[in-house]
Parts: C-alpha cells; sequence; structure tokens
C-alpha cells in the first residue's frame, strides 16, 4: 500500500483427540511436574494459540492434582468464560455443566460432577465473599491477568493470602505479562513460557500523521480491497458512532464501484459491537458471497476470533471510561491504546495464514504509546471493592495487599459514596444494610435501591423495580440501523413514558412478556431481544437474591416480602386502581437512587448534593423539557457531563 510502511477418581480422561497438536501440548510434564508441591504455583507466559486456557486445566485433572476440589479458570469476559467451558466440555465428551461448567454473573452452568469451572474473576470474587477460603477450590488459575481489571486484583491479593494459609495451587497465565513483577509478587519462581501457533503479520505504519481515522480507515480498506489477494478485512475502530460513519462511506463507495466503469469486486460491509443485536452480531461469522470488511470495537481484541481474517486496520484508538476523583463521576473518551493491544489486533490476522496489519498511525506514535493499558484499579470508583472486602472480613482495605495500590483520593470518594447510601456503620464497618448490599452482585446504587424496593410500602411494585435494575444492566435496548433509523425512532415512540427512562424501560419490558418473548416484536420495533432475553434471565437472579434476603431464620419467608417471588409474567398486569402505580415506583427510584438528584433553574440541573452542574443527555425522554427535578441512575462525562436515565421527580420530591 503506498500509505504505509471436577470427577471420581477412577475417572481418566483422553486428551488424543483433542489438544496434542497445540504448542502446550509439549510443556504438559512440565506443568504438572511444577505443581507436585503442596501450595505450589506456576506462572505461565503463553502467547495467544497455545491452547493454555483449554488445556492446562484438563493436564491439572488428568494428573491427579486438584485433590478432588474444583479447578478453577478465571476469565475476564463472561462471553469467554461461557464459550471455553462449551468447547473444553465437549472436548471431554460431556454436556456444559457436568464434568465442565461455567459461571457467570446471572448466568451458571455447575453441578456437583462439575471438576473444571470456568468463571468471571467476579464471580470467584463473588465466591470468596460466601467463603473467604475458597475451601471447594484445589487449584485457582488466574487467566488473562494482563487485563488487569479490579476484579482480578483483588483476586490476585486474595489469592496470595490464601497460599499462606492452605494447600491451594496457583497458575496466573497471560499472553503478555510482566513476570519479574508477579514471580516477587506471589513468590512463584517457577516459568512456563509457551510460543503461540500462529503466522507472521507484516506491519505497515502510516509514513507520516493523518487527520481523520474514519476517513484513512475508508481508504485503507479499499486500497486493500483493491490490490491484495482474497482474504477478510477486521477494521478497528472506537465505537458504533464511528462504525456507523464508515458503514455509511463504505457503501457509497461500494454502490459507485458497481458501475461498469469499475466493476469492483463485491465487498461487504458488516459491524460488530456489543449494543448490536444478537442476529446482527452473528453475520460476522457467517461466509458471504465476496470479500467481508467487518467494522468492530475491541470486543475482537480478546473475546471472539473470527475465521478468515487476513487483513487488519487499526485505528490505534479505543474509548477507555475512567473515574474523576475531582468529580466524582465516570468519563468515556477515545485514546490511544497500549502496544499490548496493538499487538493483539495485529495478531487477529495471522490466526490462520499470513496476514497484514496497516496501522494508522506512525512508527513514532507506536513508539509513545503506554506498553500496556493502565490497570482498572487506578481509574474506578472503588465502593463495591470496599463492600467486598468488608464483606470478606477485611477492617482496613487502604492496607490491602493490592500489587498496584489506588490512589488515597479514590478510597476517600468510595468512602463519600458508601456513607452517603448509609451502609457503613460509625467504625466504618457494614451495617445491615451493607451486608444485604454485599450479596446482589450490582453496583451498590441499585443494591441499595433494589433493598428499599423491600419495604412494605413498596412490595407491590418491587417486581417493576427489579425489571427496572434488570433492564439498566444490560446493553442498549433500542436500535436503529443506519437505512431505517427514522422508523426505528417512530415505533420507539410508542413505548416511551413521557416523565421518565425508567417507565420507559419497564414498558418496553411488559410489551416483551405480553408478546411471549416474540423474536418477530422485537425485529418488528427495533429492540434488542439479545439484551431482552439477558434482562429476563439476570430479574430472575435478582429476585432470587431478595428471597434469600427476606427469608427468616426459621427459614419461612416474611409475608410482606413474599410478593416478590411471583412468576415474572405477572408483572405486566393492569395497574392497581388503590393507587398510582407509575408515582410508587417514581417514589421509591427517588427514595432508593439517594446520590442522583437534580434541581433545575433556569434550565440549568444542579445537584441537590453538591450543585455541580448536569445536563439531561439527549437520548433521555427528559431532554429538553426541563423538570424542576430528576433523579438518574448515573452520571457520565462525554463531551459534556450528562445524567442518563432520568426521571421527573417534582411530584414525590421532599426537601431535606
Amino acid at each position: 500500500m503506498n500509505k504505509h510502511k471436577r470427577l471420581k477418581k477412577s475417572f481418566k480422561p483422553t486428551f488424543s483427540k483433542f489438544g496434542g497438536s497445540l504448542p502446550i501440548f509439549s510443556h504438559k510434564d512440565a506443568i504438572t511436574a511444577a505443581l507436585a508441591e503442596p501450595s505450589s504455583g506456576l506462572i505461565i507466559c503463553g502467547q495467544t494459540g497455545c491452547g493454555k486456557t483449554t488445556q492446562v486445566p484438563k493436564y491439572i485433572l488428568e494428573a491427579g492434582l486438584s485433590s478432588s476440589k474444583m479447578i478453577a479458570v478465571t476469565q475476564p469476559r463472561r462471553v469467554a468464560a461461557v464459550t471455553i467451558a462449551q468447547r473444553v466440555a465437549h472436548e471431554l465428551g460431556s454436556s456444559c455443566g457436568q464434568t465442565v461448567g461455567y459461571s457467570v454473573r446471572f448466568d451458571k452452568r455447575v453441578s456437583d460432577d462439575t471438576k473444571i469451572c470456568y468463571l468471571t474473576d467476579g464471580m470467584l470474587l463473588r465466591e470468596a465473599i460466601l467463603d473467604p477460603t475458597l475451601s471447594k477450590f484445589g487449584v485457582i488459575i488466574l487467566d488473562e491477568v494482563h487485563e488487569r481489571t479490579v476484579s482480578t486484583d483483588v483476586l490476585m491479593a486474595i489469592v496470595k493470602k490464601l497460599r499462606e494459609t492452605r494447600d491451594l495451587k496457583v497458575i496466573v497465565m497471560s499472553a503478555t505479562i510482566d513476570i519479574p513483577k508477579i514471580s516477587e509478587y506471589f513468590g512463584i519462581d517457577k516459568v512456563v513460557s509457551v510460543k503461540g501457533r500462529t503466522y507472521p503479520v507484516e506491519i505497515y505504519n502510516l509514513k507520516q500523521p493523518e487527520g481523520n481515522y474514519v476517513d484513512n480507515a475508508m481508504i485503507s480498506i479499499l486500497q486493500t480491497h483493491l490490490e491484495h489477494p482474497e482474504g477478510d478485512i477486521l477494521c478497528f475502530l472506537t465505537g458504533q458512532e464511528d462504525i456507523e460513519d464508515l458503514q455509511s462511506l463504505l457503501e457509497e463507495k461500494i454502490e459507485l464501484g458497481k458501475h461498469p466503469d469499475y466493476n469492483m469486486a463485491p465487498l461487504v460491509v458488516v459491524p460488530l459491537y456489543a449494543n448490536l443485536p444478537n442476529h446482527l452480531q452473528l453475520r460476522a461469522f457467517e461466509k458471504c458471497e465476496g470479500r467481508k470488511v467487518i467494522l468492530a470495537t475491541n470486543i475482537a481484541e480478546t473475546s471472539v476470533t473470527i475465521n478468515g481474517i487476513r487483513y487488519i486496520i487499526d485505528s490505534g484508538l479505543c474509548k477507555m471510561k475512567s473515574f474523576q476523583t475531582t468529580t466524582g463521576v465516570d468519563t468515556l473518551k477515545i485514546t490511544a491504546i497500549s502496544k499490548n493491544s496493538a499487538t493483539q489486533r495485529s495478531g487477529r490476522a495471522g490466526r490462520e495464514a499470513p496476514g497484514k496489519c496497516f496501522r494508522l498511525y506512525t512508527e513514532e506514535i507506536y513508539d509513545e504509546m503506554s506498553d500496556s493499558t493502565p490497570p482498572e484499579i487506578f481509574r474506578t470508583n472503588l465502593s463495591r471493592v470496599i463492600i467486598q472486602l468488608k464483606a470478606m472480613g477485611i477492617k482496613d482495605v487502604s492496607d490491602f495487599d493490592f500489587i498496584d495500590k489506588p490512589s488515597k483520593q479514590l478510597y476517600i470518594n468510595a468512602f463519600k459514596e458508601l456513607n452517603d447510601l448509609r451502609c457503613l456503620d460509625a467504625d466504618a464497618n457494614l451495617n445491615e444494610l451493607g451486608r444485604k448490599m454485599s450479596i446482589i452482585p450490582t453496583e451498590p446504587v441499585y443494591s441499595k435501591l433494589l433493598i428499599h424496593s423491600t419495604k412494605t410500602e413498596y412490595k407491590n411494585i418491587s417486581k417493576d423495580i427489579v425489571i427496572i435494575v434488570a433492564m439498566l444492566s444490560v446493553e442498549n435496548i433500542f436500535y436503529a440501523p443506519r437505512n431505517f433509523q427514522r422508523k426505528a425512532e417512530r415505533k420507539h415512540k410508542k413505548f416511551f413514558v413521557l416523565d421518565s427512562d425508567h417507565l420507559t424501560l419497564l414498558n418496553v419490558y411488559n410489551y416483551y412478556i405480553k408478546n411471549k418473548g416474540n423474536s418477530g416484536f422485537c425485529k418488528e420495533n427495533f429492540i434488542n431481544e439479545k439484551s431482552l432475553k439477558k434482562a429476563t434471565q439476570i430479574s430472575n437472579q435478582l429476585l432470587g437474591y431478595l428471597k434469600t434476603l427476606s427469608q427468616k431464620s426459621d427459614g419461612t419467608v416474611e409475608e410482606t416480602k413474599a410478593e416478590v417471588i411471583n412468576e415474572l409474567d405477572m408483572i405486566a398486569k393492569e395497574a392497581d386502581e388503590n393507587y398510582d402505580r407509575n408515582q410508587l415506583i417514581t417514589k421509591c427510584l427517588y427514595e432508593g437512587l439517594p446520590l442522583n438528584t437534580y434541581q433545575c433553574h433556569e434550565n440549568i440541573y444542579r445537584s441537590t448534593k453538591t450543585h455541580e452542574e448536569c445536563n439531561i443527555h439527549p437520548t433521555s425522554v427528559l431532554f429538553n423539557k426541563f423538570p424542576t427535578y430528576v433523579v438518574c441512575s448515573e452520571i457520565i462525562i462525554t463531551s459534556k457531563k450528562y445524567m442518563r436515565f432520568c426521571t421527573d421527580i417534582s411530584k414525590v420530591y421532599v426537601k431535606d
């Protein structure tokens, strides 16, 4: 290109059918030998494609190294935990949930026979809250630790401490890992390095900085299509907006290319991002006539493997969420990726054959990139982490042995929020509310709201609050394809409750239930069926947690809370004639979300607590309506400071 430069003791699984050709196989004896001693540890630095995630747990199981206990394998992402568990179960000739299972938030396939469990790091952390010794596990494998999620960092400290108190074997695995740092932290000196099974990828950089990366991506895609042999193209962009813009540009060029004077070979544009409905995401994995170009966010970096990719177009950018200690809110900004991410992206082209990667940035810009993405512990709200640590009996959380310690200000902000939520006692330990909140796997603000909804006055609408929280816990409910945007907007408006985004979400769900979860209903109304199915799953789980919290010591359920456990399809019944259901829900939201209340004066919103200014997000049904008081679910900063998911609480607001 001219622009660039678990199981019974008698069980012996057989692995001859699977894994023998993977690079990790030659290290099998070394791995099992390193784990022969009690409380032994091992670091595996294994490149992408070497087979470490699927094969190492099987080696341990076959060698009987887990002391008849379960082997835990953590993953940062739920999609990886589920798909890998399914694959390994298949390799062992069993159904998922038997010998091999998984556990992710709001979804679990584990039985008494399970010996290998793939689970998100957050779910293993939850296991530690319920059982601080993690007694059911004989081996813990911390995989993909280079991603350094908050849960991974907490787990590393917990596992490190457990190795001193009981026989627990630990394996730390990653494709890109700081071996000296991990070795010193855990006191592990045994290391196995495994090369991946990949093909060479030629890297090209821009010779000089260019302006608009979306335009550059378009040019690079078209040049690749015209000048290079067959093979699909994967282009990394920052988010949905970029993807839709580039899709529009490319489709215009493709239409022009059909003219006899150009006679351009077929090129199919396929978007891939988290908010996309499932049936549209699947297009990225399907074969098509002609060459396919996939426009993706970093969801395609490590979580999924797409066959047929030979060419990578890398913008060098991503959207990163960070917690601002000065404002106490999250920001979502476009930022440069790390060198590790750049390597992961380019490697997508070398999984099946030699490939090429065209980077839309210069070598000088690459040299200035950080080696790795900053650990999440440095850029997150610590309130949920503190509740989790307190629930495990850790009193002085500021002295917790993190591999990298968070700033003092992050602790200050988190304790302020928890005090405002009134879930701590005078000694900064969890009170009764705090202990209940620690059981529910949601953010503290939502845990408090759910518990608040079980009060006697709200028993008839507690189910509705559960649904609302579930809907807030999934990706975008509405979607609008570029070619049907106006039609989609018209369809969406019929679900709007004009004074509340929360009630709008509840309304969508009620219609979904009335239509018995029909796929046609979702497609007709441009509603994300994948998100609604997930919301139903989450709702069932949350109802279960509330049932657990409502248990008396004799095992019965308090009468005032028993209504919470009704079947979900009862949610869609008509409103009770004795009260205004929506107003009661609004009142519960107002009281249950005490931190994010804003007052409007001369079209300017200010927090009733901090007096800081904020704006209603353009996607809200309240945008440009300016009710006197609103409550919102979250605050983010993009181009401005925005309130997302808002409800007009003017009729129920009571001044302090």
